[in-house]
């Protein structure tokens, strides 16, 4: 389970290496452009922790399309070559809760502790959406707005991978949502908890 669980973080380091300076110079020409036009100095226009969070969770995009959305390519002939089998059938699930069900079956019945990242990781895959969708807005966003904006980057998802020779599940949208409400309650936590931190994370877009 160890091994599957760290495949996803090892296949998706070369997106990661390249988009992180692409990353850094946004952000550096971000804070640039906001600074001369308001007549100040980068450094006067940066916020340390903001601009640690914001590279954070634009790495974590980038990881989560690579291991969702971008096809898997493999390098052949001198060159990379998306690998969609030809022919394929998507399959689908759209039964509410079925995947779930089976998925708990199989590891409290057949102890097949493979299905605990189907149920665990969707959901702490879209922790990040729900937390950082919090502390990095600079409007105060409620409960149902980011539920909403869980939801909805769970369905752009699935829908994707209708054409990725992926499964397509409404469990998975289902999971992912929650995740990210988990996600906004634990800004709602570290709010609470570290009002002053979290006003200084959001003061500056």
């Amino acid at each position: 389970m160890l091994q599957a669980a760290w495949s996803y973080i090892e296949n998706a380091v070369p997106f990661m290496l390249i988009a992180l300076p692409i990353i850094i110079g946004w952000r550096i020409i971000s804070a640039w452009i906001t600074a001369k036009s308001a007549g100040r100095t980068i450094r006067e226009t940066l916020t340390v922790w903001r601009e640690i969070l914001v590279i954070s969770f634009a790495i974590y995009i980038i990881w989560l399309a690579s291991q969702t959305i971008i096809p898997h390519m493999e390098w052949i002939d001198g060159g990379f070559v998306v690998s969609i089998p030809e022919n394929y059938v998507a399959k689908f699930n759209y039964i509410p809760f079925a995947a779930i069900s089976d998925a708990i079956y199989k590891i409290f019945v057949d102890v097949n502790l493979y299905y605990v990242i189907f149920l665990v990781g969707n959901i702490l895959v879209f922790i990040p959406i729900g937390f950082f969708t919090g502390l990095l807005t600079t409007k105060e966003l409620k409960f149902g707005h980011v539920t909403l904006i869980s939801f909805l980057s769970s369905v752009f998802i699935e829908t994707v991978q209708i054409f990725l020779s992926r499964m397509v599940d409404i469990d998975d949208v289902i999971l992912n949502t929650l995740g990210g409400v988990v996600g906004y309650l634990l800004f709602i936590l570290l709010m609470k908890s570290a009002p002053k931190f979290v006003e200084k994370v959001k003061c500056c877009s």
